[in-house]
């Protein structure tokens, strides 16, 4: 028996006597699981990379009225 965790927390158990799933709907689970995870791992960063650069734009600005 094998415990996945998606990313919204929800529990799921994979049994690998149940007939309906096999390895390979499995392994369509985990690929799509991993997507997901992929998707929310990049919406991420690129959050950070904007900020980063929304917070160099205003702290130039800021030394440019400073002056």
């Amino acid at each position: 028996m094998h415990l996945l965790l998606t990313e919204n927390i929800q529990i799921h158990f994979t049994n690998n006597f149940m007939g309906r799933n096999n390895e390979r709907n499995i392994k369509k689970h985990n690929d799509k699981l991993h997507k997901a995870q992929d998707k929310v791992k990049q919406a991420e960063m690129l959050r950070k990379e904007k900020l980063k650069q929304i917070v160099k734009k205003f702290n130039e600005n800021n030394d440019q009225e400073n002056k």
